[in-house]
């Protein structure tokens, strides 16, 4: 099973949810299923002890950070008007 917490400086940033809790949790979860893989994304590092406190103590040393390259101007077209559906052309 793989979950996946996307978007989440939006979460840090707004400060309406205790994402160390959530993140916790889901770390017992898969305590009992091993199979469980969590991916956490966004645009912070959340090993950076300034974005969520106290993530790198308790999970720094079992996760890994990997940069996805940005789109280029076509796959951001292609993106925006057939995935997202929004009028192609100027903004």
């Amino acid at each position: 099973m793989v979950v996946v917490l996307d978007t989440l400086e939006d979460v840090i940033r707004r400060r309406t949810t205790n994402l160390l809790a959530v993140i916790t949790c889901l770390s017992k979860v898969h305590a009992a299923y091993p199979n469980l893989r969590l991916v956490l994304a966004g645009r912070f590092d959340l090993r950076d002890d300034s974005k969520l406190k106290g993530f790198a103590a308790e999970f720094g040393d079992v996760t890994r950070s990997v940069n996805v390259r940005r789109f280029d101007v076509e796959e951001a077209v292609n993106y925006l008007v057939a995935v997202r559906g929004l009028p192609d052309g100027a903004a």
